[in-house]
C-alpha cells in the first residue's frame, strides 16, 4: 500500500463513526489514528495502547481531613452551612464553632 492509499484509508476511518466500548458511537480523529499507527510501528501493539492517565487529586488532603472532621462533629450540618467554612483555616475548633444545627 503506498503512503498516498494509506493516508486515503486514515482520512476515510475518521471521518466515519465507530461503535465504542459501550456501544456508545465514537469518531476518532485523524490525529489520534496517526498517533496510534506511529506507535505501532514504533513498539508493536504495547506502544500503541494508551497509558493511563494519571489525575492529581485537585482537592488538598487537608481540606478533605477537615471536611470529615466536620462530619463526624456535627452529622446533620446543611449543605449551605458547609459552604460557609473558610476551608483556608485547619483548626477545626475554628471552623466547627456556630455551624452545627
Amino acid at each position: 500500500m503506498s503512503t498516498k492509499q494509506r493516508g486515503w484509508l486514515v482520512r476515510a476511518v475518521a471521518a466515519r463513526t465507530h461503535p465504542g466500548p459501550f456501544g456508545t458511537p465514537v469518531q476518532v480523529s485523524r490525529a489520534s489514528l496517526d498517533r496510534w499507527i506511529r506507535g505501532y510501528r514504533t513498539g508493536g501493539f504495547a506502544a500503541a495502547v494508551p497509558a493511563p492517565r494519571r489525575l492529581a487529586p485537585h482537592t488538598p488532603a487537608e481540606v478533605l481531613e477537615l471536611a470529615v472532621a466536620l462530619k463526624r462533629d456535627c452529622d446533620v450540618r446543611s449543605h449551605a452551612a458547609s459552604k460557609s467554612v473558610d476551608w483556608r483555616s485547619t483548626d477545626v475548633d475554628d471552623v466547627t464553632s456556630g455551624l452545627c444545627l
